[in-house]
């Protein structure tokens, strides 16, 4: 039979062509582009500075400048800060000396005070979150004007919600919001009198505890990922003495990150897509000085040598880079608030009052 070459030629390009076609499309419906590096925008750390007249003055800084959220006459804290598109929320308390100088919990959104109590008893806030409208806000109030219990609970949009009854100490450090579903974490004691703090933390006002009560321990930042729930704080190595050892726990199940040897606590806990972060301290030695550090996947990155005290407060991890905030202490034992970007440090006072931050807030474009 005779072949004609032309059509065989032609026939033989379009099988080509089609399977180019097939290859291409499938290659171009299996890559995925890979996702933008987030560019940090600006900067906002929370904190505390000493006045001249030794007095406490809640503030942020926004970039490296300071924003005076008191005036100085008074003794106050900003202890979290929040930013949602241009409003600024921080959480803390400023003292009452009209009423024997009771601290307040209260809110500055934008520079202006919302008070969350009424300076008949003591109360201060220690974490805000903010979902939509709501603004969310966490710590304690006392349960009598004098003497009395600590009394854990948190409030939404201002009105509160006790979590403890009030007959033992209790203490918010972190609140996280999921849906409709409130955690909030810290520690209640054992008993009404010699106790031990309890780590818990309560899901809708109800008490999870995390450690039996023989040994002191505390969570102090919680993170909800899908349903996992992870907390991070300490748990002492004895019922009386020891020390504090730095851990979380995932579902309730304890991860160890330090030995137990130095006194150390993890302050802030992030949880990303492959990594588990936890910023905070460990001792020098069994008698030494805090060093600031924090610990990724349970290998610790120190960011102060250990000659004088560091604490990290609070972290965020932004793409490949690492935010920290907290204190170094200077030759005058002068605290200096501070963050720290993947371990580079940046002094936000000048060590002539003491210092430190509380919260970091990092925005993207």
């Amino acid at each position: 039979m005779k072949i004609n070459s032309m059509a065989l030629l032609k026939q033989s390009v379009a099988i080509l062509l089609m399977l180019l076609t097939v290859v291409s499309c499938g290659k171009k419906d299996n890559t995925t582009p890979p996702a933008p590096t987030p560019v940090v925008k600006d900067i906002y750390v929370a904190g505390v500075e000493y006045n001249t007249a030794s007095i406490l003055v809640a503030k942020y800084w926004k970039n490296g400048t300071a924003v005076n959220l008191t005036d100085g006459t008074k003794t106050a804290f900003a202890n979290s800060i929040v930013v949602v598109g241009n409003d600024v929320y921080v959480g803390g308390y400023e003292s009452s000396p009209l009423l024997n100088g009771k601290s307040v919990a209260k809110y500055w959104k934008n520079g202006v005070a919302n008070s969350l109590t009424d300076g008949t008893k003591e109360a201060i806030l220690n974490t805000l979150a903010v979902v939509g409208s709501d603004v969310y806000v966490g710590g304690y109030e006392l349960s009598q004007p004098t003497g009395g219990r600590l009394v854990a609970k948190y409030w939404k949009n201002g009105v509160a919600v006790p979590l403890t009854d009030g007959t033992k100490d209790a203490f918010v450090h972190t609140l996280a919001v999921v849906g409709s579903d409130v955690f909030v974490g810290g520690y209640e004691f054992s008993q009404p009198t010699g106790g031990k703090r309890v780590a818990r933390y309560w899901k809708n006002g109800v008490a999870i505890s995390l450690t039996d009560g023989t040994k002191n321990a505390e969570i102090k930042s919680m993170m909800i990922v899908g349903t996992d729930v992870y907390a991070g704080g300490y748990e002492n190595t004895q019922p009386t003495g020891g020390k504090r050892v730095a851990k979380y726990w995932k579902n309730g199940v304890v991860v160890t990150l330090t030995d137990g040897t130095k006194d150390a606590e993890i302050n802030s806990l992030l949880i990303t897509a492959t990594d588990v972060y936890g910023g905070g301290y460990e001792y020098s030695s069994p008698a030494g000085y805090g060093v600031a550090k924090y610990w990724k996947n349970g290998t610790s990155v120190s960011l102060t040598d250990g000659t004088n005290y560091g604490d990290i407060a609070s972290l965020v991890v932004v793409g490949s880079d690492v935010f920290t905030a907290g204190y170094d202490t200077n030759a005058s034992s002068n605290n200096i608030a501070k963050y720290w970007k993947n371990g580079i440090g940046t002094n936000l006072t000048d060590g002539t009052m003491t210092a430190i931050a509380t919260a970091i807030f990092v925005t993207t474009q």
